[in-house]
């Protein structure tokens, strides 16, 4: 029988980036749909040294050209790019991505060096 709080430390650290994080990724959701209105956003809370955020960061340097000397990350990008990093880096991920409400709710993938979990935050495109 496995022990139900060998990962209670990990747990218990995604929901506190999560919590912490809400209001920041909210407000980055609504900027994102006025300025992408046909593009669904995904949140990212990547912790420093997850395996996630190494495969996001390096996509995210070469998607934009720049190489980028965070070790983490926190904000939103379109859910294509969510899902492309994760169907060559963690695909059985994809089964747990929530589908999110565009203007409404924001799927989040938060990354811990423990392992990852998806959450939804609730927003409101008009803030």
């Amino acid at each position: 029988m496995s022990d139900p709080f060998e990962h209670f430390e990990d747990q218990q650290l995604s929901h506190e980036l999560l919590e912490k994080h809400r209001g920041d990724l909210a407000e980055e959701a609504r900027n994102f749909i006025s300025q992408n209105a046909d593009a669904e956003p995904v949140g990212l809370i990547l912790e420093a040294g997850s395996s996630e955020a190494r495969a996001f960061m390096q996509s995210i340097a070469q998607a934009s050209g720049q190489e980028r000397n965070a070790p983490g990350f926190l904000g939103v990008v379109p859910r294509a790019f969510a899902v492309e990093i994760l169907r060559a880096n963690l695909p059985a991920a994809l089964d747990n991505l929530p589908n999110g409400e565009l203007g409404a709710k924001l799927p989040v993938l938060v990354a811990t060096k423990g392992g990852f979990r998806f959450a939804e935050i609730e927003y409101s495109r008009w803030g």
